[in-house]
């Protein structure tokens, strides 16, 4: 007997996989594939009804984020998760090389065309950031709102740990890694499946005694099975990219969440990121690092409400028209 948690989905019980298991049972989940622009079939989770709020998740990632967030928005807001190509139970790109921004661009417009979302907010965590404003940029008429966590607008590893060291030293270690594909892999799975390293992580890069491990677990147990190439193509390609002098051409309202100790995408940016986008918000979460929507959870669910009941509910209605 599975211990998985089940929901209903088109009428028919189905057990949800850990790392998509982000809601409380009660709250149903419904998933679909959604073919992209390239053939890539796309895994596409939904909760609830309402608003449109669709994550876009950090590289690497398969929802952990929303553990916490997702049942602040119960009820009112409809929430779309999806997995990124080469992620999750989302299909490889037949290209290798399709996984930049463009690429993710064309997949979450081919995701919200495929529900029949017009408009949406945008949640954007970590890498997510860079491509929810790049979207809000050049589709600016689908996005109402956006929600910025723990993210950049771009040249992500030009200012991680505050240096950029390991801006120089990831060409080095791409190289190795497309040139040994199954080493590389294998040293990637004992690296992420391993206690030592999610030891480290809870001691060093987030704050541990804040973190429940059943809600950032999942984050070691997708890089596990992630390979290793796509996710180095990936970054190697949105680590080039940037929005920051395009910017200024967004109107949307804007929240934008930074944790204070956050060594992967300094509070500096967050800091930067609002004065470039005319009357966006900013959270500054004590102590939080890059998933401080897991450290304190309450805070940042109703702040993220908040910003929507009262910047975007009453220019739109919950289905996203104009009101």
């Amino acid at each position: 007997m599975s211990n998985k948690p089940r929901s209903k989905i088109g009428g028919r019980a189905h057990a949800v996989s850990r790392g998509d298991a982000v809601a409380p049972p009660s709250i149903v989940v419904e998933e679909r594939f959604v073919r992209s622009f390239d053939g890539t079939s796309l895994l596409v989770l939904s909760w609830g009804r309402g608003l449109p709020v669709v994550l876009c998740d950090g590289i690497g990632c398969n929802g952990f984020i929303l553990r916490y967030l997702l049942p602040a928005l119960q009820p009112g807001f409809q929430v779309v998760s999806w997995h990124y190509r080469g992620h999750g139970q989302s299909d490889m790109p037949a290209d290798p090389n399709a996984v930049g921004v463009p690429e993710l661009r064309q997949d979450l417009l081919a995701v919200l065309d495929e529900l029949g979302i017009e408009r949406a907010v945008l949640l954007g965590y970590s890498m997510g950031v860079q491509l929810s404003l790049d979207f809000a940029i050049h589709y600016p008429e689908r996005v109402v709102g956006l929600v910025e966590m723990c993210g950049t607008y771009g040249h992500l590893l030009e200012t991680f740990h505050g240096n950029r060291l390991t801006a120089r030293l990831f060409p080095v270690l791409n190289g190795l890694v497309q040139r040994l594909p199954r080493v590389g892999q294998e040293v990637w799975r004992q690296i992420f499946a391993s206690e030592l390293t999610y030891q480290l992580a809870v001691r060093i890069e987030v704050q541990g005694p804040l973190v429940d491990r059943a809600d950032f677990q999942p984050y070691f147990d997708h890089l596990v099975q992630l390979d290793v190439q796509l996710f180095f193509r990936m970054l190697d390609q949105v680590r080039k990219h940037t929005v920051e002098q395009e910017l200024h051409f967004i109107t949307a309202p804007t929240l934008i969440v930074a944790g204070e100790r956050d060594n992967f995408a300094p509070v500096w940016v967050s800091k930067r990121m609002q004065k470039l986008i005319a009357g966006s918000e900013l959270l500054i979460v004590p102590w939080g690092t890059h998933i401080a929507p897991l450290e304190m959870p309450g805070l940042v669910g109703v702040r993220v409400r908040r910003f929507l009941e009262e910047r975007v509910l009453p220019v739109v209605g919950r289905d996203g028209e104009i009101a």
